[in-house]
C-alpha cells in the first residue's frame, strides 16, 4: 500500500512537470509563429509598396508547420488554416490588382485577417505556465501589435503621398482618419506594454528605442501630414525624408521586438531545461527511494515470514490431538512476543476444544432428550384425548339414549345437565388439542368469504341467554362502514371472539358487556377492521396483564377458585390472531373493567349487501324514545336495504294506514315501559293494513303476543334477524305479489335443487324441504346438477352433497359459479351437505364457492334455520327426534360386527344399533373380529375400534382385507371408531383399509349417517 501511494504521488508530480514543459514548448511555438507571421507579412508589404521581388514562400510552409505544433489538428487549427488560406489568397489578388480603390479594400481585408491571426494566438491558454514567461509572452503580444499598427501607418502614409492616391475614389480625409486611428492604436498598445506586462529591462529597451531621432522625425512628419490641407505642398525631398523616417522607426521597433523575442525564447529554453533536469532528478530520486523501500520491504517480509512460519507451526499444532506445541520461541521483538502469546492461546484452545467436545456431546444428549420429551408430550396428548374421549363417549351416548325415553321433568333436567357438562368437557379437550397443534405448527388458518357483521351478531346471540340470566346489559356496536363480506377464517374468528365474550360475561356481575367491529381504513379493496370486546367486570391488575395471555394462566388464584377455567382460551386466541396477521391488546383497570381488541387487514369480498328488493312501496315507521337505539336500528335497516320513512316517539304520531296502504311499523321497546303499556301500544297500532315488528330489550320478560305482531326481535341482536323480521312484516302488507318479488321467482314457494346420490338421504332431505314449504328438483350427482342449473331453471338455493359419483359437489359448484359469472346471473346460495367435520374439508367447501354447510346427519331444525336464512321463511317447529331416526333406519335389518374392548362403549353402541333396528355381534378385540369374520361373512358392516389389546383395529383391518383378497370376496365396509382426532391417526385408519371414521364420543346422528352411506 505505501509503495502504491508513493507511485501515485511520483506519477502525479511527473505529470505536473510534463504539463509545465508542454506549456513552455507551446509558448515557444507561439513566439516562433508570431516571428514567422510578422516577417511574412512585412516581406509581402515590401512587394506591394516597393515593387520588390516576390517574398519567400517557404515562410508560408513554416507558418503552417507552426500552426500544427501550436494548435494541433482540432477545430482551432482548422480555423487558423482557413485564415491563412484567406490571407495567401488575398496576397495573390493584391499582386494582380490595378485599381487603387480595390487595392485599398484588399489591404484592409488583409489587415483584418492578420489581426484575427494574432488574436487567435493571443487567446491560447497555457496550463501551469510560469508567471514570468507568461508576462514576457504578453509583452511580446503588445509589441507585436505595436509593430503591426506602425507598419500599417507607414504603408498608408506612403500610399497617400503616391500618385495612385490621386486617382482613388477615396478622399484624402478618409486616409488621414485611418492614419489617426493607427496612431491611437500604437499609443494604446504602447501604454499597455509599459503598464501591464513589460519588465524593467524591456521598458528600458523600448525607451532607448523611442529616444532614437527617427521617432521624432516620424512623429513630426505624421503631424505635418495630418495638419496639411494640400498634399501638393509637400516637396519630393520632404516626402522622401518622411518615408525614410517611418521605415527607420519600423526597423527600430522590429529590432526591439526581435530582442524581446530572443529574451522570451531564451527564458523558455532555460525553463524547459530546468524542468527536464528537475524531472530527471525527481525520477532518479524516486527510483532510488523505491528501490530502497523495496529492499527494506523484502528484508522485513523475510523476517516476518520466518517468524510467522513459527507462529503457523504453533497454530497448526491445534488441529491434531497428539500434536506437540512445545516449540521454542526465542527473541524479544514484537513478533517473538506475539509467537509466545500464540503458543499460550493455542494451548488454551486445545484445552477448550476438549471441553467443547464434551459439551457438544452433552448438548446432543440433551437435544435428543428434548425431542423424546416432545414426542412423549405429543403422544401423551393424543393418548389423553383418546382415553378421555372413550369414557366420554359412554356419557354422551347414554345421555342421548336416556333423552329419548319417557322421563319426568326433573329427570330430563338431570339428563340435560349431564349432556351439557359432557359437551363442556369435550370443548376443553378440543382447546387442549388446539393448543398442542399451535405449539407444533400443525394448526392452519383457512380464510374464506364470511359475512363478518352476521358473525358478530351470532356471537352476541350465543351469549345472550347467559347475559339475560345474570341481569347485565349486552351491547353490539358495528360501524356502518364495515363491509358485508370479507375473507377470514370464520371458525377461528368466532372461536377468539367467543372466548372474549364468554370471559366478559363470566367476570361481569353488573353493567354492560359489549362486542363491536369498526372499519378504520379501506384501501385497494383491503379493509382494516378493529375487533373489540369490553366489559365492566372485575378488571385485571396492571402487573398481571402481560401474563394472562400465557397458557394455563388466570388473573389470580382467587379467580381460579371463584370462576374456574383452564386459562387456555386467551393463549389460543393470541396465537390464532397472530396467525391472521394481528396482535391482541388489552386495556384494563382493576374493579372497572377490561377491553380486549385487535386489528386485522382483510380482503373485501363484498362491500355492500346485495338487496333482493328495494321495498320502496312500503312506508316504514320507527317508534321509540331512545335516540341512540333508534339511530342504530335505522343504520342497520339502511345497510339491509330498508329506508326508514318516519321516526316518532309516540304511537299517536303514526299516520293512519288506509286500504291498499303498505305500512310496516317497528316498535322499539322503551326501557321504562311496562308490559301493560306495551300491550296498549300494540293494540293501538294493530291494523289489517299495517304490520308490526317489536324489538324488545334484552332483560324484558318473555311474553306471547300471539297474532298481534308479525315479528319479534331482541335488541341488540339485529342483522339478518332484523331483515327476516321486516320481510315477514312486508309479506303481510304486500300480499301474494310481493311474496313473489321477495323470493325472486314466479312461484310463491322457494324452488330448491337437491343434489344427493344416496336414496335414503334424498328421502330425508325431501321430507324436510316439503315441511319447509319448498318445491325441489333432485339430481343424483354433480353432472346432473350442472345440467339442471344451466338449462334455464331458477333455484332459490342448492343443497349440494360433497361426495358423489360422476362429478362431486366441489367440481359441480365451481361449474355453477363459472356459469353464473359468464351469464352475469345472481349468485345462487349453495349449502354443502357434508359428513366430514375436518377443517380442511369444510374450508374446501367455501373455497369452491359454497355459502354455508350442514353437517350430516342433519337435523330438521338446523336445515330449516339455513333455509330461513336464505328465503326468510318463518321457522317451523322442530320435528320429533324420533322422526329423524326413522329416516335413517334401514328398511330391512342389517347385521353389524361391533369390535370394541370397552364395556361402556359396547353398551352405548349396541343401544344405538338396537334403536336404529340393526342386529349385531360383539368382538372384544381385533383378533376376535378376524376370527368371527373369517367364519361368517354375513355382516353388512364392521364398526372397528382402533386401540385394543391383543390386536388393534389397524392390524385387524389389514388381515380382514387380506382375507377378502385371498377369498375373492367383496370388500365389507369398515368404519373406524377412534378417540384420536390427530390427522396422522385418522390417515392411518384409511391406510389400513378402513372406509370411514367416527370420532369419539360417538354421536348417534354421525354414526348412523356414516353407516347409511356405506351399507
Amino acid at each position: 500500500m505505501p509503495l502504491c501511494l508513493s507511485l501515485y504521488l511520483v506519477n502525479r508530480q511527473l505529470s505536473h512537470i510534463n504539463l509545465q514543459v508542454s506549456s513552455l514548448e507551446r509558448a515557444q511555438y507561439a513566439v516562433q509563429f508570431l516571428e514567422n507571421l510578422s516577417q511574412y507579412h512585412f516581406s509581402n508589404r515590401l512587394v506591394i509598396v516597393e515593387n520588390e521581388a516576390v517574398a519567400d514562400n517557404s515562410l508560408a510552409s513554416d507558418i503552417r508547420n507552426d500552426v500544427v505544433r501550436l494548435f494541433g489538428t482540432g477545430e482551432d487549427a482548422k480555423a487558423v488554416n482557413l485564415l491563412l488560406d484567406s490571407y495567401i489568397a488575398n496576397l495573390t489578388e493584391i499582386k494582380s490588382v490595378q485599381d487603387g480603390d480595390e487595392l485599398i479594400d484588399l489591404i484592409e481585408w488583409q489587415v483584418d485577417i492578420y489581426r484575427q491571426l494574432i488574436l487567435e494566438v493571443e487567446k491560447i491558454h497555457y496550463a501551469e505556465l510560469l508567471e514570468s514567461v507568461d508576462n514576457h509572452l504578453r509583452a511580446l503580444y503588445q509589441l507585436e501589435w505595436l509593430m503591426f499598427w506602425s507598419q500599417e501607418e507607414g504603408w498608408f502614409s506612403q500610399w497617400l503621398l503616391s500618385a495612385d492616391s490621386q486617382d482613388s475614389a477615396r478622399s484624402t480625409e478618409d486616409i488621414l482618419n485611418e492614419i489617426r486611428l493607427l496612431a491611437q492604436n500604437q499609443q494604446l498598445f504602447l501604454n499597455r506594454f509599459l503598464a501591464i506586462n513589460a519588465d524593467q529591462n524591456q521598458v528600458k529597451l523600448l525607451l532607448d528605442t523611442f529616444s532614437d531621432p527617427v521617432f521624432q522625425q516620424s512623429n513630426a512628419f505624421r503631424g505635418q501630414l495630418l495638419a496639411s490641407e494640400n498634399l501638393a505642398d509637400f516637396s519630393p525631398d520632404e516626402m522622401a525624408a518622411g518615408t525614410d523616417a517611418l521605415n527607420a522607426r519600423l526597423a527600430r521597433l522590429q529590432t526591439a521586438g526581435r530582442q524581446i523575442e530572443d529574451q522570451v525564447r531564451l527564458e523558455i529554453e532555460q525553463s524547459i531545461a530546468a524542468f527536464n533536469k528537475q524531472k530527471n532528478v525527481f525520477i532518479a530520486v524516486s527510483l532510488t527511494l523505491f528501490v530502497v523501500v523495496l529492499l527494506i520491504g523484502i528484508s522485513l517480509t523475510m523476517r516476518l515470514t520466518g517468524n510467522l512460519k513459527l507462529v503457523l507451526k504453533i497454530l497448526n499444532a491445534k488441529d491434531s490431538a497428539d500434536s506437540d506445541v512445545s516449540v521454542n520461541v526465542s527473541g524479544k521483538d514484537e513478533l517473538s512476543i506475539f509467537a509466545k502469546e500464540v503458543k499460550r492461546l493455542t494451548v488454551e484452545r486445545l484445552e477448550q476444544r476438549e471441553k467443547l467436545i464434551v459439551a457438544k456431546e452433552e448438548a446432543d444428549a440433551a437435544r435428543n432428550t428434548a425431542v423424546q420429551a416432545s414426542k412423549a408430550k405429543s403422544s401423551f396428548l393424543a393418548n389423553m384425548s383418546h382415553e378421555i374421549r372413550t369414557p366420554l363417549n359412554g356419557v354422551i351416548g347414554i345421555s342421548e339414549v336416556l333423552a329419548d325415553t319417557n322421563l319426568t321433568a326433573t329427570q330430563k333436567d338431570y339428563v340435560n345437565t349431564i349432556e351439557t357438562s359432557s359437551h363442556l368437557l369435550l370443548s376443553l379437550i378440543n382447546d387442549i388439542l388446539d393448543f398442542s397443534k399451535i405449539e407444533s405448527g400443525m394448526l392452519h388458518i383457512s380464510a374464506h368469504s364470511t359475512a363478518i357483521r352476521e358473525t358478530i351478531y351470532d356471537i352476541a346471540s350465543i351469549v345472550a341467554p347467559k347475559v339475560k340470566e345474570k341481569g347485565i346489559n349486552l351491547d353490539v356496536n358495528i360501524d356502518q362502514y364495515v363491509p358485508n363480506r370479507v375473507a377470514i377464517d370464520d371458525h377461528r374468528i368466532r372461536q377468539v371472539l367467543m372466548n372474549f365474550m364468554s370471559n366478559a360475561v363470566k367476570f361481569t356481575d353488573k353493567g354492560t358487556v359489549s362486542i363491536g367491529i369498526k372499519c378504520l381504513e379501506e384501501k385497494d379493496n383491503v379493509a382494516q377492521l378493529l375487533f373489540e370486546v369490553s366489559d365492566s367486570g372485575i378488571g385485571i391488575d396492571e402487573e398481571r396483564q402481560s401474563s394472562i395471555f400465557e397458557p394455563f394462566t388466570q388473573e389470580d388464584e382467587s379467580t381460579t377458585r371463584q370462576f374456574g377455567g383452564t386459562g387456555l382460551g386467551l393463549a389460543i386466541s393470541v396465537q390464532l390472531i397472530e396467525m391472521m396477521g394481528g396482535k391482541i391488546s388489552l386495556d384494563s383497570t382493576k374493579g372497572v373493567g377490561s377491553r380486549f381488541y385487535f386489528t386485522l387487514s382483510l380482503p373485501v369480498d363484498e362491500k355492500q349487501m346485495e338487496h333482493q328488493s328495494s321495498y320502496q312501496d312500503a312506508e316504514v315507521i320507527l317508534i321509540g324514545e331512545d335516540a341512540l337505539k333508534l339511530s342504530r336500528i335505522t343504520r342497520e335497516l339502511a345497510f339491509l336495504g330498508v329506508n326508514v320513512d318516519t321516526r316518532v316517539a309516540e304511537p299517536s304520531a303514526v299516520p293512519a294506514a288506509g286500504v291498499g296502504h303498505k305500512q310496516v311499523v317497528i316498535i322499539s321497546e322503551n326501557t321504562q315501559s311496562t308490559l301493560a303499556e306495551l300491550n296498549e301500544v300494540i293494540e293501538q297500532l294493530n291494523n289489517e293494513n299495517r304490520a308490526l315488528c317489536l324489538i324488545r330489550n334484552m332483560n324484558s320478560e318473555a311474553t306471547d303476543f300471539g297474532n298481534k305482531i308479525e315479528a319479534l326481535l331482541t335488541h341488540p341482536l339485529l342483522g339478518n334477524r332484523l331483515l327476516k323480521a321486516f320481510q315477514h312484516c312486508y309479506q303481510k302488507v304486500a300480499g301474494d305479489q310481493s311474496q313473489t318479488e321477495l323470493s325472486g321467482h314466479e312461484v310463491q314457494a322457494p324452488h330448491v335443487l337437491l343434489v344427493e346420490d344416496n336414496l335414503v338421504n334424498q328421502k330425508v332431505a325431501s321430507l324436510h324441504l316439503q315441511k319447509a314449504g319448498c318445491t325441489f328438483d333432485i339430481a343424483n350427482n354433480g353432472q346432473e346438477a350442472v345440467d339442471l342449473f344451466t338449462c334455464g331453471n331458477h333455484y332459490t338455493f342448492v343443497l349440494m352433497d360433497c361426495m358423489m359419483p360422476v362429478m362431486d359437489g366441489m367440481q359441480a359448484t365451481e361449474e355453477i359459479r363459472s356459469y353464473e359469472k359468464a351469464h352475469q346471473l345472481r349468485r345462487t346460495p349453495i349449502i354443502a351437505l357434508t359428513a366430514s367435520v375436518v377443517d380442511d374439508d369444510i374450508q374446501q367447501c367455501f373455497d369452491v364457492g359454497m355459502d354455508d354447510y350442514v353437517p350430516k346427519p342433519f337435523k330438521a331444525k338446523i336445515l330449516q334455520e339455513k333455509i330461513a336464512d336464505i328465503v326468510a321463511l318463518p321457522q317451523q317447529a322442530s320435528t320429533d327426534a324420533s322422526s329423524g331416526e326413522k329416516g335413517s333406519e334401514p328398511e330391512t335389518p342389517k347385521r353389524i360386527l361391533l369390535v370394541e374392548d370397552n364395556l361402556v362403549n359396547q353398551k352405548v353402541a349396541s343401544l344405538h344399533l338396537k334403536k336404529a333396528g340393526f342386529e349385531y355381534d360383539i368382538a372384544n378385540n381385533g383378533q376376535e373380529a378376524v376370527d368371527i369374520y373369517s367364519s361368517n361373512q354375513g355382516f353388512s358392516l364392521i364398526l372397528m375400534d382402533c386401540m385394543m389389546p391383543v390386536k388393534d383395529g389397524f392390524e385387524a383391518t389389514k388381515e380382514i382385507r387380506e382375507f377378502e383378497k385371498q377369498q375373492q370376496l367383496a370388500k365389507i365396509p369398515i368404519i373406524a371408531l377412534t378417540a384420536s382426532v390427530v390427522d396422522d391417526d385418522i390417515q392411518a385408519c384409511f391406510d389400513a383399509g378402513m372406509d370411514a371414521y367416527v370420532p369419539k364420543p360417538v354421536r348417534r346422528e354421525k354414526l348412523l349417517h356414516e353407516m347409511e352411506n356405506l351399507i
